[in-house]
């Protein structure tokens, strides 16, 4: 950009600055990263009140909490200065203290007295405002009462999942239109299940098209949709390449297209639709059908099959041997068009556009799922009523249903004690189809005509950081509303489009850097339905240049970028004691060998969303404790107790007091003899089993996280939370009370799923936070640093799932000069994917190639100074540079602009004495309350009450257990021998073949498995002695998976395979739950295969196996057997297996 440009947009930049201030105008606002949106926002605010009769007229809508948080803290400290009459920091500070003024003077007028009630003025997120709107008219949203929206709706999802299944399989005739999604899914439930809950989380993009009316009253206007956008593509091809190249084609492709058709290339609706001769007047009008069939022959001689332009033309591209005038003809045309990105991306598009109708067979899986979907969303209605909550689509969907009834539009005022005149939106970008529906129905009845400037709307965001596509955003929406003038979403509106660029975060360098680099991975042209965006280039105020600002490095493997992240983040914090560091990565598992890393060397950082709640002690005690109480039986969670850090006693007492297997340790434990321990333990165990006597008492009497959490407070939990915040406690306790009904656990497996889900939250009384910060991307959004160190960046992502149903929509021409939204809809089929299913999920994976771009800008320009890359990539074995990055990688929209700049790393890396020699690190000893420690209360229980705050300091208890003590018995060694089973279990669910053979047989201390194996017999109050009996009993198991041949048929890698199948049975009157550990489908057989952990000295393993299946097992598979019967009529193979003893036994199941 040259000087005078820069001037120009600086002066750009000032004029939409000035404009968006203006109170009696509506604007749409693109404010890139580093412009000062949020004071923008706070600005605007602050001049609307100076001219509004009442705060509360003026609404703005933020996206999450922290942004509410920050624009209020920001709007009350200009109005207290402004009274207090501070000074101005700068020209831009003086301007806002000129707008507080001015609000405070209206504010003294009206007699608001907004800083005694700042909750006057109206800032809010989206979903607080649905929840608002919902219960100011329960009513019309016919949500009833204060609705509970839950953050964690996949408990919700699979409770409505589970009862739709058992009702629609268990009842006395299965739907027909179910029983054909079995069969397509092959009677996969997981797979069901995973696509069902996938569903529901988007319903407020589907349910309200199968709400309008059914599919069959639709059909016109779905296949219309799909005529529509290939006549627009059609007629975009035309424009793009020109009248003088579509004369040289026209020739060459009907050359091809005889001799396609002549070798049977082409595919059947281009041979059955012939190909009518091109007409250039017909590509300017709205009639192409004639030239559909031109282009996609154009893309099938002019393209590979991954999109490249073809090198080299044969017979099976319509170019025979004999040819060569053509074949030379068609060359130079390739030639051009080498280059021409713009032209080559439409074509490519072109290539899967469908140019027939929905077949019959399309039309009826639509209308099955229609049927299936419709019930499904019912029986999530159902949830949200038994559980008391619902997930924030719910409550925004409610909200829209409130407000569409209303009679008339000023009704709103009166259900809100107040009138919104001004309506504010923040993030814009990440805005969503309902959430779309409910800002039109809040500006019901506005008239631009009418309400001129007493009405306004305000959209601010960029949609160059529209990041959460995830959570169901649509950048198509801002760019849709950009261009309002024409496509009127909002339709009786005036919205001004305003452009910001000056970037005030973010040096002359890095400006210079982000314009050069995103200029080329960005798309050129906008485009709504494939969230293709523009880049926008920024400019900056600042002129400080320097070269180095960023640094490019490549490593061989992870290991080795790890290390190169960790000392590019110390040499930053060296540079300079003030400035903030940061380490953003797409994914947490991108952190896996950066943090220990980071550990080793003491660099002190802190985490947002890092640090998973699921693996601290403190959770699990909470987890073991829920587990205890809400299921007598559970002898791991009682025995796990006592061994923790509440009761802590040894081994060998808990080996005295609980050695029968066959009894509760509960019951054990109230008739146990507690002199035959130590006066100490016996101690310990007594005020335990006297408080769990009261605790119990108390089951299902009131909510479990209730009893849970005094149960906790009761033992001492709050002194034994390992450096846990309190808020992150809470957030254990929220997920327990969202998965209890009635004072019972509803799912133990998924309330583990949702724990995983948590992350610790800082202990905000920290008082000098580290400068280092470690976080992913999308946390960072609305964050800046000195320093940005971006490891992983050559890490592709997983692909998304497919589902079930694929939509999308977007803003086609109409008759005239009108817009219309058009809808695509395509079901999933199993076996060949019909072309309209096809074309949407290539619409989907480009969307998220342009979100890939976005989420590198996220993530650079979150950079004031100075921006590290780092990657691992392979060398090329012959010229030793490195290979080209995956596509799904974010170095892969680096790689055009940057690629000779990146190469393998040869300087020494920075390791100090300490580091080179440290030791792994050992597992801390069995951590106790002190001895002597008292409860805070008695035994009455106030569920009420709040336990006072004593002192936190652990001890080691003066009971160590001795040698002796711990002497590794077989009586206990039972008991591990239970935590190992469990383990390899869990294994196995994971196992296939390909893992298996990836193993070593001697996995090191740091292999994955082993860390998590370690881990889990941490929590589960073992010492060294006993993990280390643990651990050779599950290497051994990998040992003997590894040798047996059994294993290699077992865990062979079909699509078939299910992993702890869940089933459900009506039995003696009650609803019976199974897990089966494998199944899958061999040569047309069902096996049901069970994993037994039996180990044994019997020499003859043979007829020991014999026996335990005839006397322990044979039974149970027989009953699974007959369950499975019931939904699969195929031959049934029932099988034991036994990897400790490399033992299989199968036998067919018979009726």
């Amino acid at each position: 950009m040259t000087a005078n440009d820069q001037l120009a947009a600086h002066k750009d930049d000032a004029h939409a600055r000035k404009r968006a201030l203006e109170p009696d105008g509506s604007f749409i606002v693109q404010a890139p990263a580093g412009s000062g949106k949020t004071g923008l926002l706070v600005y605007r605010i602050l001049r609307l009140l100076a001219v509004s009769q009442q705060p509360e007229s003026v609404l703005a809508i933020t996206f999450t909490r922290k942004a509410t948080r920050e624009m209020r803290e920001r709007l009350v400290d200009l109005l207290r200065r402004a009274e207090q009459n501070d000074p101005a920091k700068d020209e831009f500070d003086q301007q806002g203290l000129d707008l507080a003024a001015a609000a405070l003077a209206q504010d003294k007028l009206q007699g608001w007295a907004l800083l005694d009630t700042p909750q006057r003025i109206q800032i809010q997120t989206i979903d607080a405002l649905s929840l608002r709107l919902v219960a100011a008219m329960p009513w019309l949203s016919r949500l009833g009462a204060q609705p509970s929206a839950s953050d964690d709706a996949q408990s919700l999802y699979q409770g409505a999942i589970e009862q739709f299944l058992v009702d629609e399989l268990l009842g006395d005739e299965v739907d027909p239109q179910i029983q054909w999604l079995l069969t397509e899914l092959d009677f996969n439930y997981m797979r069901m299940g995973k696509l069902f809950s996938s569903m529901l989380s988007k319903r407020d993009q589907w349910l309200r098209h199968l709400l309008s009316g059914s599919l069959v009253e639709l059909r016109p206007e779905l296949e219309q949709a799909w005529q529509t956008l290939a006549l627009t593509h059609t007629q975009q091809l035309a424009e793009a390449a020109g009248s003088g190249l579509i004369e040289k084609l026209v020739p060459l492709v009907e050359y091809a297209h005889v001799n396609l058709v002549e070798a049977d290339k082409l595919p059947a609706d281009l041979v059955d639709a012939g190909l009518p001769e091109y007409s250039q007047d017909r590509a300017q009008s709205d009639e192409q059908e004639g030239n559909a069939v031109f282009w996609r022959v154009v893309s099938i001689i002019l393209l590979t099959n991954s999109n490249g332009l073809r090198k080299r033309l044969d017979k099976s591209m319509g170019f025979p041997p004999e040819g060569k005038a053509e074949k030379e003809q068609l060359n130079a045309i390739l030639a051009e068009l080498d280059g021409d990105d713009f032209f080559l991306e439409q074509i490519a598009e072109y290539k899967l556009i469908p140019l027939r109708t929905f077949s019959d067979y399309d039309w009826e899986q639509l209308q099955s799922l229609e049927h299936v979907l419709k019930k499904l969303a019912a029986y999530l209605q159902l949830q949200f009523r038994y559980r008391g909550k619902s997930d924030h689509s719910e409550v925004t969907q409610r909200a829209n249903l409130a407000l569409q009834e209303l009679d008339d539009p000023t009704d709103l005022s009166l259900k809100l004690d107040y009138q919104i005149n001004h309506i504010l939106v923040d993030e814009f970008q990440d805005t969503s189809f309902s959430q779309i529906a409910l800002l039109k129905r809040l500006m019901l009845g506005w008239s631009s005509e009418v309400d001129q400037g007493s009405k306004t709307v305000f959209l601010v965001g960029d949609p160059m950081q529209s990041i959460y596509r995830f959570r169901e955003a649509d950048v198509g929406l801002f760019l849709d509303v950009w261009n309002n003038d024409t496509t009127r979403v909002f339709e009786h509106q005036t919205i001004e489009p305003l452009s910001l660029s000056r970037n005030f975060r973010s040096s002359g360098s890095m400006v210079d850097w982000f314009n050069t680099t995103f200029v080329q991975s960005f798309p050129k042209l906008d485009n709504s339905l494939t969230g293709a965006v523009r880049y926008a280039h920024a400019t900056t105020h600042r002129d400080d240049k320097d070269p180095s600002c960023v640094e490019y490095l490549l490593a061989g493997d992870k290991q080795e970028e790890a290390t190169l992240a960790v000392a590019t983040a110390r040499a930053a914090l060296a540079k300079d004691d003030k400035e903030s560091v940061a380490i953003l990565v797409r994914s947490r598992t991108h952190l896996k060998d950066i943090l220990p890393l980071l550990d080793s060397a003491g660099v002190r950082y802190q985490g947002l969303d890092l640090a998973p709640l699921s693996v601290e002690p403190a959770v699990i005690d909470v987890l073991h404790l829920t587990r205890a109480l809400s299921r007598l039986d559970d002898r791991i969670a009682w025995l796990a107790l006592l061994r923790g850090p509440w009761v802590g006693i040894s081994l060998s007492d808990i080996q005295t007091l609980c050695a029968d297997s066959k009894q509760s340790v509960i019951a054990q434990l109230q008739e146990a003899n507690l002199n035959s321990i130590s006066a100490h333990a016996g101690e310990r165990v007594h005020n335990f089993r006297v408080l769990m006597r009261t605790a119990l008492g108390q089951a299902q009497q009131v909510d479990l996280d209730v009893l849970v959490k005094w149960t906790w407070q009761q033992l001492g939990g709050m002194h034994t939370q390992f450096g846990l915040s309190d808020a992150s406690m809470e957030l254990v306790f929220e997920r327990i009370s969202e998965h209890q009904s009635g004072g019972e656990l509803i799912s133990l497996k998924k309330l583990e799923k949702a724990l995983e889900s948590l992350y610790a939250v800082p202990d905000i009384a920290q008082a000098a936070p580290p400068r280092l910060t470690i976080t992913t991307i999308h946390k960072s959004k609305g964050l800046e640093f000195d320093t940005v160190i971006l490891p992983g960046l050559g890490q592709q992502s997983k692909s998304d799932d497919k589902d079930l149903l694929m939509w999308a929509e977007w803003q086609a021409k109409g008759s005239g000069s009108s817009v219309e939204s058009q809808l695509l809809l395509a079901p999933l089929a199993y076996g060949e994917e019909s072309p309209h299913y096809q074309y949407l999920r290539n619409l989907e994976s480009n969307r998220g190639a342009n979100e890939r771009s976005r989420l590198l800008y996220v993530a650079a320009t979150r950079a004031a100074k100075s921006l590290i890359l780092t990657a691992n990539l392979k060398a090329d074995q012959e010229t030793g540079e490195p290979k080209q990055p995956p596509k799904t990688s974010l170095l892969h929209e680096l790689w055009a602009a940057h690629s000779e700049r990146f190469e393998f790393n040869s300087a020494p890396l920075l390791v100090t004495e300490n580091e080179a020699d440290a030791e792994v690190p050992k597992f801390n000893t069995l951590t106790r309350l002190p001895h002597g420690f008292s409860r805070a209360t008695g035994i009455d229980i106030d569920w009420r009450s709040n336990i006072p705050s004593m002192t936190r300091n652990l001890t080691k208890d003066p009971e160590q257990p001795s040698e002796e003590d711990d002497e590794l018995e077989f009586a206990w060694a039972g008991e591990v021998a239970i935590i190992v089973g469990n383990l390899i279990h869990q294994w196995f669910e994971h196992l296939d073949l390909g893992e298996l053979r990836c193993l070593p047989e001697e996995p090191d201390y740091h292999h994955p498995l082993l860390a998590s194996w370690r881990s889990a017999l941490q929590a589960a109050g073992l010492d060294d002695q006993q993990k280390s009996y643990a651990l050779r009993r599950l290497l051994k198991a990998v040992r003997q998976v590894q040798q047996d041949a059994n294993a290699e048929f077992i865990f062979a890698d079909r699509s078939s395979t299910k992993t702890e199948l869940g089933v459900a049975a009506y039995i003696d009157g009650a609803l019976r739950r199974f897990s089966i550990d494998r199944t899958f489908e061999d040569d047309g057989v069902v096996w049901i295969v069970d994993h037994k952990t039996t180990d044994t000295r019997e020499r003859n393993l043979e007829q020991f196996a014999d026996t335990q299946v005839q006397e322990r097992h044979k039974k149970q598979l027989e009953a699974y057997g007959r369950l499975m019967r019931q939904i699969d009529a195929r031959p049934i193979q029932l099988a034991v297996y036994f990897p400790l003893l490399k033992q299989l036994r199968s036998w067919s199941f018979s009726d």
